[in-house]
This record gives structure tokens, sequence and C-alpha cells, in this order.
């Protein structure tokens, strides 16, 4: 069985970054901070994915909820702001993840 690896985003101005990683039946989401992982990998379905970044619904998988808003995805993590992604890069991140070649995108330059 072919293994992924993880894609990561590297957001600006706040030493964050989102990674994520297709496990086959989904997706793993983790959030690291100046290179320390937030929470426990979370696990996100392709359905959800679509649901917040084609439907423009909301979802929530405690303790994270997405949200779409003004262009961007809005990551919430225990009820508080914790990224907004522009929705351009939020679908290059799950393209990269869904390839699995272990590439990110900086957008901190």
């Amino acid at each position: 069985m072919r293994s992924f690896l993880p894609s990561r985003l590297e957001l600006p101005n706040n030493h964050r970054a989102i990674q994520l990683q297709f496990i086959g039946a989904g997706f793993e989401m983790s959030f690291f901070e100046n290179g320390h992982p937030v929470t426990r990998p979370l696990s996100v379905t392709a359905g959800q994915l679509r649901q917040v970044s084609i439907d423009l619904r909301p979802v929530e998988i405690q303790p994270l909820k997405l949200l779409y808003q003004d262009r961007c995805v809005v990551m919430e993590l225990s009820d508080r702001i914790w990224a907004r992604v522009p929705d351009v890069e939020f679908m290059r991140l799950l393209d990269l993840a869904v390839d699995g070649q272990g590439q990110g995108i900086d957008l901190t330059k």
C-alpha cells in the first residue's frame, strides 16, 4: 500500500502551520505553533473538507471548527480563531495532501 507524506501550510506572521495528511479513508489534520503540536492529529473526512470548502457550510470536530468566511477557511480551536486561510491556499493544501509527496506551501514570504 502506498504511503502518503503530509503536506504543510506555513502561515504568515505567527509561526503557525497546518499539516494535512491523506490516510486512505480520509485525512489527518494537525496544527503547529513554533514547531510544536497544538493538538493531537484530528481525523477529517473528505466529505467534511468538501462541506467547508465547496458547500461553504461549517464543520465541527471537537475541538476544531471549520468555517467559510470572506473567501477564507477559518479554523477555530476551542472556540478561538486559530487561523484564516485563503480558500485558494486551502484547496492547494488539499491537492498536495492527496498527491502525498510531502510538499509545502509557505505563505510567510
